[in-house]
């Protein structure tokens, strides 16, 4: 009997083309707060990390520290700011990457395992970005972070998955764009795939400890069969049962 399996994929910039929509809202939240905005070209960077972490890193390059004074209060509206806006047309300028339905449609006919999200994004609005591009029926869940301003990393957010869904990491593969997808799959014990076509470089994910790299959609069901071949625990050393 083979062993669970798992696919985690990230959203932001490994699904779904999000950087209309976050440069829309972050610089909504920077105007709110009476912040320089920024380009889409500078806001790309902000695809993947956490949304505190981003408005923190913004507020600092321009002097204002979110932990003394009213830096607190004045990280909180961003937040506010920012979801306010993301939820008003956020989604609208969102849409899957050209070739990932394809691609999971491929995953489908090979008979892969369950796909699960797992995202810095808070899961209500993760769930809801989701079903709105059309993707909800191609996941088993959405799983992303409560929400606030406390900032819970990807590693975390991976690994309560894995604990929850009772499946072995070794039986596992995080698929992202950026540094912080490989290295919440290395520390959790997965497997990692990086895709080159959201905000991440390959440099990026090469340093990051990415196993595999893959440019476009269509590699992404070879480049999975590569790290997580199907195991047959009966075998020793868990060999692949075939393909």
């Amino acid at each position: 009997m083979t062993a669970p399996a798992l696919h985690c994929f990230d959203l932001d910039g490994c699904l779904v083309d999000s950087d209309a929509a976050i440069a829309d809202a972050l610089n909504h939240a920077l105007t709110e707060l009476g912040v320089r905005t920024r380009s889409a070209t500078e806001l790309r960077s902000s695809i993947g990390p956490p949304l505190v972490e981003n408005l923190t890193r913004l507020l600092a390059e321009d002097g204002v520290d979110v932990t003394a004074g009213e830096g607190p209060a004045l990280l909180a509206r961003g937040v506010t700011a920012y979801r306010t806006r993301y939820a008003a047309v956020g989604f609208d300028l969102t849409a899957p990457y050209p070739g990932v339905v394809a691609a999971l449609d491929a995953l489908d006919a090979a008979g892969g395992p369950p796909r699960v999200v797992v995202t810095a994004k808070p899961t209500t609005v993760a769930a809801e970005l989701v079903a709105r591009v059309g993707l909800a029926g191609r996941f088993a869940a959405v799983h992303g972070t409560p929400g606030g301003v406390a900032v819970e990393e990807k590693r975390v957010t991976l690994a309560a998955v894995l604990r929850d869904r009772g499946v072995d990491p070794a039986a596992a593969v995080m698929i992202g764009d950026r540094e912080h997808d490989v290295r919440a799959g290395l520390a959790c014990g997965t497997a990692t795939v990086g895709v080159l076509w959201g905000a991440g470089t390959r440099a990026e994910l090469t340093a990051a400890g990415a196993a595999v790299l893959v440019a476009t959609p269509p590699e992404l069901p070879s480049a999975l069969a590569e790290v997580l071949p199907v195991r047959d625990p009966r075998r020793p050393g868990g060999g692949d049962a075939g393909s």
